[in-house]
């Protein structure tokens, strides 16, 4: 084989590895943001945004509002804390969770996926924060 058909032949196989390399590398996908602020022991009219009586009490929350999408139609599945949030992370009802009060096993079963674990697995990177006031 001449040199010339040895380079030509490199050539070549560089190329298509350059162009599957090239093929794999895509847009990042564009995905809309998604904020989910829960807090307890407030009444859904109390911030400004859902027409609290007392609107400097959330001048934060209101001004994001007013520039994003509310969720605005929804029930309380239960009266306490801790089966109501298992029920906005699942998507299920208190009867199919079975996460009914604090001092219960509080883990689910394992083929139910809460909504940070499917958001993950979707490629979005998630977080949970806290902060008692």
């Amino acid at each position: 084989m001449t040199n010339s058909l040895k380079l030509l032949l490199v050539a070549g196989l560089a190329l298509g590895q350059a162009q599957s390399m090239w093929s794999q590398q895509r847009a990042p996908v564009k995905r809309p943001n998604i904020l989910m602020i829960v807090a307890d022991d407030m009444n859904w009219d109390s911030p400004g945004c859902f027409g609290g009586a007392a609107p400097e009490i959330t001048p934060n929350i209101d001004r994001f509002a007013a520039d994003h999408t509310l969720f605005e139609r929804a029930f309380a599945p239960a009266t306490w804390t801790v089966p109501t949030h298992t029920s906005m992370l699942t998507g299920l009802h208190l009867s199919e969770h079975r996460i009914e009060n604090v001092q219960a096993d509080r883990r689910l079963h394992d083929e139910i996926v809460p909504l940070p674990a499917a958001l993950s697995r979707a490629g979005y990177a998630t977080a949970a924060f806290s902060q008692n006031t």
